[in-house]
């Protein structure tokens, strides 16, 4: 899950008549290396309706096309501004107070930075006045991005008679978070206790919610399985059976540094044998994220899908092998309370989100702040979800209807 942010060079903003950039000057200051551009080159994602338009801008400069580079071992899934430290910026129209940029308006005071939107971010006065606008123009891929200004105030200058007088922007960061997607194409086929999927750095564990093993750590007939359906597409997995029935569950654990000898895809790596005995349960350690998202492969019936997502974060000491499988859930951590889900159909596109973007009459989300239920579900659909504080380990169960799972991941 390796992910790296650059920033290549820097953008330069020149209050001085004209436009100083390469290959023009204003008689008398041959400053012709800075990145202004006309105003009229400005793109339409800057403005925000109601808010400052094009006709307002006194001056714009713009990037090179990679001042910011995100280079992901997985596809780039969001790319920002935050602040400097990585938390979110608070939002305009929203937060009262914003982060200290370092700058003041020549007529309004100091300038604090807001969010607009994605990519927009608002320096505002303290008569509450937009001072200028950022904006990142990200390439499709998310890889890489230029960043746009637009000046609508003058700015205070400790030296005004100076035209190179330096001012710089403080506070502001940029953010990007890859998406990672484990499938169960390489778990063997059949009836087993667990399954480790991933790479040798990220993996993995997905275990029924109710195993009972043997003395030798194998499972018994009274314990939940893992069934891995393998029909001819993608590898899909259930419990017991080829689907989550309702009062079925499985938890899925984000681990790292799986143990290349039971992970299955790896050369001699987990095979069905070695998926019946938890003391195969072996890892590095868990790994904390704040997102997460399942992804449902098939439905049987006609009759649309419910279930159930609760997240836990594991205690600091958890263990891998026997003991992983009997401190699950709460016997292993605490619960971690779900703040946020939105739901994608079988297309990719985003049809519920209680953050209010969505609203699909047919998706049905309750219990936000603690355990989530989600219902409405098809065929192709990704419930994607974000909680309160770090977690480790998820459990899924069915509550009507019927459905396997093809995909289980996070941003």
């Amino acid at each position: 899950m390796a992910l790296v942010i650059t920033l290549n060079g820097s953008v330069t903003l020149d209050e001085s008549a004209g436009l100083q950039n390469s290959g023009t000057s204003v008689p008398g200051f041959e400053d012709n290396n800075d990145d202004d551009v006309d105003p009229l080159l400005l793109p339409a994602g800057l403005f925000s309706e109601p808010g400052p338009q094009a006709g307002d801008v006194i001056g714009a400069a713009v990037s090179a096309s990679d001042f910011i580079t995100v280079t992901s071992d997985e596809p780039v899934s969001s790319l920002g501004f935050v602040k400097a430290d990585g938390t979110a910026l608070p939002v305009f129209g929203v937060d009262a107070t914003g982060v200290s940029s370092g700058l003041s308006a020549l007529d309004g005071g100091a300038i604090s930075l807001f969010a607009d939107g994605d990519r927009n971010v608002l320096g505002v006065d303290e008569d509450g006045d937009i001072a200028f606008i950022l904006y990142m123009d990200a390439s499709a891929d998310l890889t890489s991005a230029k960043v746009w200004m637009a000046q609508l105030e003058a700015l205070s200058n400790p030296l005004p008679t100076d035209p190179d007088d330096v001012i710089g922007l403080l506070n502001l960061g940029v953010s990007a978070g890859s998406s990672l997607t484990f499938d169960f194409n390489a778990l063997p086929s059949g009836q087993n206790l667990f399954g480790m999927v991933g790479g040798t750095d990220t993996g993995l564990v997905v275990i029924g919610k109710t195993p009972v093993l043997k003395n030798d750590g194998t499972f018994t007939n009274a314990s939940n399985t893992i069934n891995t359906s393998q029909g001819g597409g993608p590898t899909t997995i259930g419990v017991n059976n080829q689907m989550f029935d309702p009062g079925e569950g499985a938890y899925f654990t984000f681990v790292k540094n799986p143990d290349p000898n039971y992970l299955a895809g790896a050369a001699g790596g987990l095979d069905q044998n070695e998926a019946d005995d938890a003391d195969n349960i072996l890892f590095g350690e868990t790994l904390e994220v704040t997102n997460g998202h399942v992804i449902v492969s098939q439905i049987q019936g006609n009759s649309l899908a419910t279930m159930r997502i609760t997240a836990y974060d594991t205690t600091s000491d958890t263990q891998d092998g026997r003991p992983f499988a009997t401190h699950l859930g709460l016997a292993g951590g605490t619960a971690v309370g779900i703040t946020a889900v939105r739901v994608y159909d079988a297309a990719g596109i985003l049809i519920e989100d209680t953050g209010g973007s969505a609203n699909d009459p047919n998706v049905t989300v309750t219990g936000l702040g603690g355990a989530v239920t989600v219902s409405g579900l098809g065929a192709g659909y990704k419930v994607d979800w974000d909680t309160a504080a770090p977690h480790d380990q998820v459990l899924v169960e069915g509550v009507a209807g019927k459905f396997d799972i093809g995909g289980f991941g996070t941003n």
